[in-house]
């Protein structure tokens, strides 16, 4: 099985969403234990509101 790289959500809250959908998914196909390789990176939203406020 492949590494799945997912960039998180807007916030950490949506990222969950994703990372279930992603290993209901393979775990409906594949049954058993598996489930995804996967490596999530989060951004810190409150950095981005910081530059999105300076117009940065």
């Amino acid at each position: 099985m492949k590494v799945l790289g997912l960039i998180g959500g807007i916030s950490w809250i949506s990222t969950i969403d994703y990372y279930k959908l992603i290993n209901e998914g393979i775990n409906e196909k594949l049954g058993g234990l598996n489930f995804s390789k996967c490596i999530i990176y989060s951004f810190n939203y409150e950095d981005i509101k910081k530059n999105n406020d300076n117009n940065d």
